[in-house]
């Protein structure tokens, strides 16, 4: 079933099937996470651990790739690729070291 946008809503065994179809292409991890944005609308952040199994990768590179292009999304509201990933937006801290 598609929601309005033409996109299914996020289903494991979906996005499960989407991967191993995209997993057996040449340079597979942009093409996959393509695959899942196209079948979604955007790349669930319950998409990484999926993808980086199935094409034998951390979890890390996964997210490297997801949060470095901006045309890939990882949720609903276009806030753009990492938005709703857990740990992306956190402001980082650096503490200088005692003299």
């Amino acid at each position: 079933m598609l929601n309005d946008e033409q996109h299914a809503p996020w289903s494991h065994e979906v996005a499960l099937r989407t991967v191993e179809a995209a997993a057996g292409q040449r340079g597979p991890l942009l093409p996959t996470l393509l695959a899942l944005q196209a079948r979604f609308g955007y790349v669930d952040g319950r998409a990484v651990p999926l993808v980086a199994k199935a094409l034998n990768l951390s979890r890390a590179d996964v997210y490297g790739v997801l949060t470095f292009y901006p045309d890939l999304r990882s949720d609903t509201s276009g806030g753009g690729a990492g938005a709703g990933l857990p740990g992306r937006g956190l402001p980082v801290r650096w503490r200088s070291r005692p003299g």
